[in-house]
């Protein structure tokens, strides 16, 4: 964690991650990289996933250069190339990020985008 950290854990997560779920969020730039030192991304949220990954759950990670990356597991990855022009920048951004069965959905600034994946967490009782 960096000192420009402002994550908070939520216990005891539930269900979130084996089924259907909808998170809208309005997200803005700081003026300053979205990453921490040595690293290219940041993470907008994770549900701390199967035991064998801790990143294999729900979430999803905005990149320096705006590629935001959805995922359910972290062995299918839903990429939205350049979705944010800059995400230090000093500028709201109204964020959806859903799944519906097996389509994952990603809106950004009402631009939606769409993927079918083909794999799946079943059983909450795998994630940490």
């Amino acid at each position: 964690s960096c000192d420009k950290d402002t994550s908070f854990d939520i216990t005891n997560a539930g269900e979130f991650g084996a089924g259907d779920f909808f998170i809208r969020m309005d997200v803005k730039g700081k003026g300053t990289s979205i990453s921490d030192p040595g690293k290219s991304y940041g993470a907008l949220f994770i549900r701390s996933g199967e035991k064998s990954s801790v990143f294999s759950g729900p979430a999803v990670f905005i990149h320096e250069n705006g590629d935001i990356l959805f995922q359910i597991r972290a062995d299918e990855e839903f990429k939205l190339p350049n979705a944010l022009s800059d995400p230090s920048e000093e500028v709201t951004h109204q964020l959806e990020f859903s799944r519906e069965g097996d389509l994952l959905t990603a809106t950004v600034d009402g631009n939606t985008q769409q993927m079918t994946i083909t794999k799946q967490i079943y059983d909450a009782t795998t994630l940490q």
